[in-house]
C-alpha cells in the first residue's frame, strides 16, 4: 500500500456491479433475502442510473484524469442486468424502474 493512497477519493464505477453480481450469486446459491438486501440493490441501481455518464478512475486506480473504462462500463451494465433479473426471476417486491425499463 502507498502512503496517501488516492483511491479513497476516486470514483470506481465497477464496484456497484461487483456488489450486485455478488448479491445475485448469493440468491442463486439459496441465500435468504432480508429487508435490507433488495433495498440496498435498488439504491445501488439508482446510483448507477445517476452516474452512468460519469467517468471514473477504473479498477486500476489511475492517477490521471477520470475516463471511460470498458470494465467499469460493463460492470455498470451488469448492475442493471442483475437488478432486472432480481425483480423478474426472484419476485422481489417494490417497483424497479430504470429509465424506460420497468
Amino acid at each position: 500500500m502507498r502512503v496517501g493512497n488516492a483511491a479513497i477519493a476516486q470514483f470506481q464505477a465497477d464496484v456497484v456491479g461487483e456488489v450486485t453480481v455478488a448479491m445475485e450469486r448469493l440468491r442463486l446459491a439459496g441465500g435468504k433475502e432480508d429487508h435490507f438486501s433488495w433495498a440496498l440493490q435498488r439504491l445501488l441501481l439508482t446510483f448507477v442510473e445517476n452516474h452512468i455518464e460519469d467517468r471514473d478512475f477504473g479498477l486500476w486506480e489511475m492517477r490521471r484524469d477520470a475516463q471511460y473504462f470498458t470494465h467499469s462500463r460493463v460492470m455498470m451494465w451488469a448492475a442493471f442486468d442483475c437488478g432486472i433479473r432480481a425483480a423478474r426471476d426472484h419476485g422481489l417486491s417494490g417497483l424497479l424502474i430504470i429509465g424506460n425499463i420497468s
